[in-house]
């Protein structure tokens, strides 16, 4: 039988996978990228979503791919439409 799989937000995974779930990371990476602390807050809320300017900005930070930023907010932009 087909299991529908959660839409997860590229903010968790930023958020469980690159900040450790740490505010200290967080205000780290608001001074290192210069955004807005409550852009970044909310963007790890789930409540915002990644967009290319800040894809760029993980991308340098984190040594990612802008696109796999991207890619995961377009699947979750997709699942979350599906549901």
């Amino acid at each position: 039988m087909y299991q529908k799989v959660p839409a997860i937000h590229p903010g968790q995974i930023l958020w469980h996978d690159y900040l450790e779930c740490s505010d200290q990371a967080l205000s780290n990476l608001t001074d290192e990228s210069g955004l807005p602390a409550d852009e970044v807050r909310d963007i790890v809320r789930g409540e915002r979503p990644v967009t290319p300017s800040l894809a760029r900005h993980l991308e340098d930070l984190f040594h990612t791919s802008s696109s796999f930023w991207l890619a995961i907010q377009a699947d979750f932009d997709r699942l979350a439409r599906a549901s």
